[in-house]
């Protein structure tokens, strides 16, 4: 992916509500978008009839095909209902492998639906990015369901983002059992959820047998400590880990375990460090 920035394709509600966005100015707005740098952004307040008129689009115009290949409609109010339109998309474009829906109002029942359908072998696509942060997701039913789909062998992430989506250490350990017989995800952030020491620990775990993850972010989680951190530093350093990013500690200051990184997953904002 090329270093320019995206173009940002603002989709408000006032436009589909007064009949305004019309299909075809869907169609040019994105294809204009895409001949700069295969990136569609779309951003403020897309709704469901937004999504699934961008979805008729991108199906049924042949302009597309090979070229859209990151997909973010972060910062919406999109529901788990924009779900099986999000897979339909995917499905249709194959050649997608970025997908970002930040900031949205996904719930643990969407992560549910949208992974088991990817292990049921009902949508089939090349993802290797994806940002689900700031999204309620805390909840055994949708984690199961990803921990379910990080341990399947048509599993291809390298970057899983759930910053700020309210988890807690049972959902983390639900995640890492999965993880546990992964071979492909080199970064996840987990920053900014209400995990403690707990989480910091089954993490140490996880990468006495875990040999692919590189980056794992924690920044911005209160109940993790500096006790904790002492308790798992001797394993997170002799680990094949890169870096763990803890963030501002008391006591600590600015706390990273930092070794040998590649350059490989160093990708936008939305799907890895910067």
């Amino acid at each position: 992916m090329s270093g320019r920035s995206s173009a940002v394709i603002n989709f408000g509600p006032w436009l589909i509500k007064n009949g305004k966005l019309k299909p075809t100015d869907v169609r040019e707005l994105l294809h204009k978008a895409l001949e700069a740098d295969g990136v569609a952004h779309l951003r403020n307040f897309l709704q469901m009839d937004g999504l699934i008129r961008l979805r008729d689009v991108l199906c049924g115009d042949s302009r597309f095909d090979g070229h859209l290949v990151d997909l973010r409609v972060r910062d919406n109010r999109l529901t788990d209902a924009a779900v099986p339109v999000l897979l339909d998309i995917l499905e249709a474009r194959s050649e997608i492998n970025c997908l970002s829906v930040y900031n949205n109002s996904l719930s643990t029942s969407g992560l549910q639906q949208f992974c088991t359908r990817v292990v049921d072998g009902a949508v089939l696509f090349n993802l290797q990015y994806f940002n689900v942060g700031r999204n309620p997701l805390s909840g055994q039913v949708g984690m199961k369901a990803l921990s379910a789909w990080l341990c399947n062998g048509s599993c291809d992430l390298l970057s899983l983002g759930m910053y700020h989506c309210e988890l807690t250490d049972q959902d983390v350990e639900l995640l890492f059992q999965g993880l546990r017989s992964n071979g492909r995800l080199e970064f996840l952030d987990l920053g900014a959820n209400a995990i403690t020491d707990a989480s910091l620990l089954k993490l140490a775990d996880l990468l006495e047998v875990n040999r692919t993850l590189r980056c794992v972010q924690m920044q911005d989680c209160q109940g993790i400590t500096e006790q904790g951190v002492a308790a798992v530093s001797t394993q997170i350093l002799r680990s094949s880990l890169g870096t763990l990013y803890l963030g501002q500690i008391p006591a600590l200051g600015p706390s990273v375990f930092e070794g040998n990184i590649q350059d490989g997953y160093h990708r936008c904002s939305d799907y890895g460090p910067v």
